[in-house]
């Protein structure tokens, strides 16, 4: 794998990381560098390139574009997440150019994602029919944490995307006890349900 960025750590690893077997390359929080990667390792473990004639083989080129699936990792693992996670991942990690950032033990960090600009998005989810505190409480989950841009996943298909958009912008213009309103505490907000994306602020 080569790489072209400023980030020390990556620099270090440009033309010497050969994916250990068991291991994932995985960024870092806020990294922008760019890989070309040259080769892949097969199931048994062996290293291989890339055929430079021709282009690569049908399976070479499904090796290289399959999502990982994160939900079949054990929980304790920093990479980890849930199925519904997963499902959201692979409907837009191309659309959106996401890449995944490893959870972290204090908790700040889980389920977030960085875009091909190199905005950091924290996902969170409706997972059943909401009740007035249901996206409420999602929001305040993340910004507690000092997130600004928020990802909100409409699981459940019993609740319509109409009703989690309502209570967003009913939240987001709640007026705070220390000033201000709750959206001030948010940059960028975008709801989805399956294919579909609304983006919010």
């Amino acid at each position: 794998m080569n790489g072209v960025g400023d980030c020390k750590w990556c620099v270090s690893k440009s033309g010497t990381y050969t994916n250990p077997k068991g291991d994932d390359f995985r960024r870092h929080a806020k990294c922008d560098c760019k890989f070309e990667v040259s080769g892949y390792r097969s199931r048994n473990g062996e290293l291989r390139n890339y055929s430079k004639k021709g282009g690569k083989s049908k399976n070479e080129k499904a090796k290289a574009s399959t999502p990982v699936d994160y939900s079949k990792l054990p929980k304790a693992h920093p990479d980890h997440l849930e199925p519904h996670e997963q499902a959201f991942y692979n409907r837009w990690k191309d659309k959106l150019g996401l890449e995944r950032i490893p959870n972290t033990k204090d908790g700040k960090v889980k389920n977030d994602f960085v875009d091909k600009n190199g905005v950091e998005w924290e996902l969170k989810s409706v997972l059943k029919a909401p009740n007035k505190f249901t996206v409420r409480n999602e929001f305040f989950r993340a910004t507690d944490k000092g997130k600004r841009n928020i990802l909100l996943d409409v699981v459940d298909d019993s609740t319509p995307v109409a009703r989690v958009i309502s209570d967003t912008k009913k939240h987001l213009g709640t007026v705070r006890k220390s000033g201000g309103v709750n959206g001030d505490l948010v940059d960028r907000v975008i709801i989805f349900k399956k294919d579909d994306k609304h983006v919010i602020k």
